[in-house]
């Protein structure tokens, strides 16, 4: 990933107005997405936590003041010398956390100083959410790429804070407003017990379009007004008041008692979400463990995660923002900033986007009211479209690099656990992900397909004489033809031994016996024998060769195979003789290697073994794994096979 010095280098934001702006060590807590949550340790790292849903009747985890957990990750950002107790003076002590450790709110709302509260280390606890635990920690290292061009944290942290002070309240025309949608609110909960925008199946409140608001100011004494064009789209999160679903709440720090309500905020009435072209308000109330019903006095938002984590999943992931000490984000925004970051579109030209698209926001708003204000014959000298950066008006902001920097590192530090998981679950002979914080590089068992592909290569001989028999009289003449030396000398005959089977080899056959390979010192024989399904269809010779002991069978999984054909064709008595350690009638490679001490396994395969003991590599390609022994007729690729597994016993059988 490139931060922008590639696309968009060559423009430069202008810093027009203000800018909510989040310090990068500030808390940043996860909007609720199906059961993941987030609080945040003291260093400003967010730290996601699996919660659950009152329907499972699960306790969500709670924050422990006298923790002492910290995460080290952003000092590897920062810097050890920059520690939470050192950045004092650029990051705020206090955190925006929608729970409070004052119990005297009052009714009607709650003034900053009961919003805000001492940072302090969480403690996290285990919960029982199905397959998902806590994370206690989360260290990581960012990708230098994200911070290409101006990678002083410290630097960031203190203008993202100063930007963030000067907008901390809504004013002016805003503030209006939302007392008004506020004071309607509380009529129609009055009323009839929940939002009018409930009933009609949203959470939203949206003002009018701007060409109804201009048309319906118009017919003012003072005439065509701007300021409608003003107002922003109104989230309102009042989950206890859906029709149909009642909830009650319980505080997470003392005995889960149910919480009871304690009116509305105040300074300011909503909180302003960021959002790609233009903000919105977020709109909520408090929450209290009431002392005089014998709680812990600790008062709460509708927001916070312990309320959000006892509502069904589905009202967790409709929740639309991810809220910081001083910032709060859209998710799409930062669905949007994953994908342009991980696509080398970076930092600076995504931040001169988003001011470029609220600028052309503004801008066509004001040509709205102008081509209305044009058409008004009362007055000709319309009042003017208030300025972008006009506090009290318009109250337009856009957010700088340093912002995006800092939301983006903490949000990526929180879910980066996740994306791991993602792509470690993933099956994949190469796996591509997103590299942002070079997740593929830590924890990760990469595969090695040849590990011995610095070996020269095995260089088979020279074809041998193959011979291919499917008549059940040829195979007993053929059989018959290589016991005839045993039974006349009494000696033992060694021979590879081998089933063709199809899918891997070392997974036992599932059906019956197709192909027996037989091979000995310049001959091998291939028996196709799938028409055999009982030892009274055998030919007497094949039988009397696979029982006999003077002849030796040597091959890979030997006695997986020989079991096989005991199984399929009913032969009890190789089964008894399989069972006598004392007496074998086969060889095992692999057991023969390890008592050489070539290899540490029994079970270690040709390749392995041929590595350890010819210190050559073999190339088993996997083509023959798809041969259907079983079919009438055979690909050229068996005749392949052929010669390849007798060469490779024949090394194996005269090199031992």
């Amino acid at each position: 990933m490139h931060s922008g010095s590639h696309a968009g280098a060559g423009y430069t934001p202008q810093n027009k107005g203000t800018t909510d702006t989040v310090s990068s060590h500030t808390q940043l807590s996860p909007g609720p997405s199906l059961s993941v949550l987030g609080v945040a340790g003291s260093s400003g790292i967010m730290y996601p936590l699996f919660l659950g849903s009152n329907n499972d009747n699960q306790v969500s985890p709670v924050l422990d003041a006298s923790s002492d957990v910290q995460s080290d990750a952003m000092e590897d950002i920062i810097g050890s010398e920059h520690s939470p107790a050192a950045t004092s003076n650029v990051s705020s002590d206090f955190i925006m956390e929608d729970s409070t450790s004052s119990g005297e709110g009052g009714s009607e709302g709650h003034g900053r100083p009961q919003n805000y509260r001492p940072t302090t280390p969480p403690s996290f606890f285990s919960t029982n959410t199905g397959d998902f635990t806590t994370l206690d920690r989360v260290d990581g290292v960012i990708d230098e790429s994200l911070l290409d061009g101006d990678d002083d944290m410290d630097f960031d942290a203190q203008n993202a804070q100063k930007e963030t002070e000067a907008d901390e309240t809504i004013n002016g025309v805003l503030q209006e407003y939302m007392a008004d949608i506020l004071g309607r609110i509380k009529w129609q909960i009055e009323s009839h017990g929940h939002p009018d925008c409930y009933a009609n199946g949203t959470f939203w409140e949206h003002p009018k379009d701007p060409p109804f608001a201009l048309q319906a100011s118009a017919t003012h004494a003072t005439g065509v007004s701007p300021t409608e064009l003003y107002h922003l789209d109104v989230f309102i999160w009042l989950p206890d008041r859906i029709p149909g679903f009642s909830s009650s709440f319980s505080c997470s720090y003392t005995h889960h008692r149910n919480l009871s309500h304690n009116g509305w905020n105040e300074k300011p009435i909503a909180r302003q979400v960021k959002r790609l072209y233009r903000d919105y308000l977020l709109l909520t109330n408090c929450w209290i463990c009431d002392k005089k019903q014998g709680g812990c006095g600790k008062s709460f938002q509708e927001t916070d995660p312990y309320i959000i984590s006892q509502l069904p999943h589905h009202f967790q992931e409709a929740f639309p923002a991810i809220l910081a000490v001083h910032a709060a984000v859209d998710k799409q925004l930062i669905s949007l900033m994953h994908t342009c970051f991980a696509t080398c579109f970076g930092l600076e030209p995504f931040a001169a986007l988003m001011q470029e698209m609220c600028y052309l926001d503004h801008a066509h708003r004001e040509l709205l009211y102008l081509a209305a204000a044009t058409l008004s014959a009362q007055f000709h000298h319309p009042r003017p479209f208030s300025k972008f950066t006009n506090k009290n008006c318009y109250a337009g902001t856009s957010p700088s690099t340093q912002y995006c920097r800092a939301v983006f590192v903490d949000w990526m530090h929180a879910y980066r656990p996740y994306f791991d998981r993602v792509i470690a679950a993933l099956p994949a002979t190469v796996v591509k992900g997103d590299h942002t914080f070079g997740s593929l590089q830590e924890n990760v068992s990469h595969i090695v397909i040849n590990p011995f592909e610095h070996l020269p290569l095995l260089l088979l001989p020279e074809e041998p004489k193959s011979t291919f028999y499917e008549d059940s009289d040829l195979i007993d003449a053929a059989c018959d033809h290589l016991l005839s030396g045993t039974y006349a000398s009494k000696t033992k005959l060694v021979v590879g031994f081998a089933l063709c089977s199809m899918g891997r080899h070392d997974v036992p056959e599932s059906g019956g016996v197709h192909m027996i390979q037989i091979a000995t010192g310049g001959t091998v024989y291939i028996f196709k024998v799938t028409h055999f399904h009982s030892q009274a269809s055998l030919p007497p010779n094949l039988l009397a060769l696979i029982m006999s002991p003077l002849v030796i069978k040597v091959g890979e999984h030997i006695q997986r195979d020989l079991s096989h054909i005991a199984s399929s064709w009913g032969l009890l008595e190789l089964l008894k003789i399989l069972q006598d350690p004392f007496d074998p009638h086969y060889i095992d490679l692999g057991h023969l290697a390890k008592l050489k001490g070539a290899v540490t396994s029994a079970s270690t395969n040709l390749a392995t073994i041929t590595a350890a003991v010819l210190n050559h590599c073999m190339v088993q390609e996997d083509k023959f794994s798809n041969i259907d022994w079983s079919s009438p007729s055979l690909p050229d690729d068996a005749q392949e096979y052929r010669h390849e597994d007798f060469c490779m016993h024949q090394a194996h059988g005269y090199n031992k």
